[in-house]
């Protein structure tokens, strides 16, 4: 780990009083002209049980290098696989393909929250969590002086103007711009140290992330640090790929590698694999011409065994989505609300004793569903549904 990070700032950092982790420094931060400093919500712990949570806790907590070791073993040496260090390549270059070493070794990463999140529970940050961290983060960036902040998560923007009146900082206030995904592209500015620090903030990275369009969103507020990174990473490539990669950033749609030769024949789709788990055999989303009858459509999930594509792959008449996901609403507003409502489908609760099952599955999923139905709330209030 020691020959890809830069120690220098460690004695300066160290002085902060409630720096609970070093960030991770890439050997070649300092000397670059644009200086990006990637900015996570926090850690988190899991134990099999009280005994086992609390000694991995005092471990991390303890462990000054925790944050260091986390970026070294993931994404640079790619011991265990994180969705959302996979999305922070892409969403910076388009690929999850490239010399994971030399990208790390130009940015920082630093995680804003100083404490450990207890993942038993599906622990979040709090409001005061995020307002009280602003400190450590302005005393971090005086030292490390980056030229442009990318936060994964919007959370921390919510306390950001507030805080900086606070602590008497210069600064210019958040502004909410357009919608992507779950959540609203946000930016701000720092002026320390003489400079002026562009901030970005985007949604969280690690599941249902359209990382391309962040990356549109990232190509235009934070042009020259992206191309910046593209000519490091890339250089060994060739002027051909460099080409290509500049190109790239200015598109507003990915390239979806969907396999097109299977009876189910593709007319939109998406990358699937890019909104789910590493090990989530479901790739790609299509609605096309449906392999059963070429003359009907349907929407289909693409699955992958790892050798070939599966023969449970789903496929949905179209009309048939719609019904599906009026069950579930039907189902979530029964458990939360206690509602009788039927709909056009006349559903039936045919165990209620169950229905603390059903509860426990959508808090378990909660944000996955949200995001999901805030983006159809979203389409709807633009897309007049009773004129088609």
């Amino acid at each position: 780990m020691e020959q890809h990070i830069d120690n220098s700032f460690d004695q300066d950092l160290l002085n902060i009083s409630d720096l609970t982790w070093l960030p991770w420094i890439g050997k070649d931060f300092k000397k670059n002209s644009k200086r990006l400093l990637i900015i996570g919500e926090s850690h988190y712990a899991l134990g099999d049980n009280d005994e086992d949570y609390q000694k991995r806790f005092r471990e991390a907590t303890d462990n000054k290098n925790f944050t260091r070791e986390c970026i070294y073993e993931s994404p640079v040496c790619g011991d265990w696989r994180n969705n959302t260090f996979d999305n922070i390549h892409r969403v910076l270059l388009r690929s999850n393909d490239f010399d994971k070493e030399l990208f790390w070794e130009q940015v920082v990463f630093y995680n804003f929250i100083p404490r450990l999140m207890d993942y038993r529970v599906k622990e979040r940050p709090t409001w005061v969590d995020f307002y009280s961290s602003w400190k450590t983060f302005i005393e971090l960036i005086k030292i490390l002086n980056p030229t442009d902040c990318v936060f994964i998560g919007v959370s921390a923007s919510n306390s950001f103007n507030q805080a900086m009146d606070e602590l008497k900082i210069k600064y210019e206030p958040v502004k909410w711009l357009e919608g992507i995904g779950t959540a609203y592209a946000r930016t701000a500015t720092l002026n320390l140290n003489e400079s002026n620090i562009k901030l970005s903030f985007i949604q969280h990275a690690s599941q249902m992330f359209s990382w391309s369009k962040w990356n549109t969103f990232l190509a235009r507020e934070n042009k020259e640090t992206l191309t910046f990174l593209n000519s490091k990473v890339f250089k060994e490539q060739g002027e051909a790929i460099q080409d290509e990669i500049s190109e790239q950033i200015q598109e507003t749609v990915s390239t979806v590698n969907v396999p097109m030769y299977l009876s189910h024949k593709p007319i939109i789709a998406c990358d699937y694999s890019a909104y789910t788990t590493a090990d989530d055999d479901a790739k790609f989303l299509s609605i096309g011409h449906a392999q059963y009858d070429y003359d009907a459509a349907s929407i289909k999930i693409f699955r992958h065994t790892g050798e070939k594509w599966s023969r449970q792959s789903e496929e949905l008449p179209i009309n048939r989505v719609g019904d599906i996901a009026l069950l579930l609403l039907t189902a979530m507003k029964k458990v939360y609300n206690s509602s009788s409502d039927q709909t056009i489908l006349n559903e039936v609760t045919l165990k209620e004793g169950e229905l603390d099952f059903l509860k426990d599955e959508f808090e378990n999923n909660k944000e996955r569903i949200k995001g999901s139905f805030l983006e159809i709330k979203r389409l709807l209030n633009d897309f007049d549904i009773k004129n088609i």
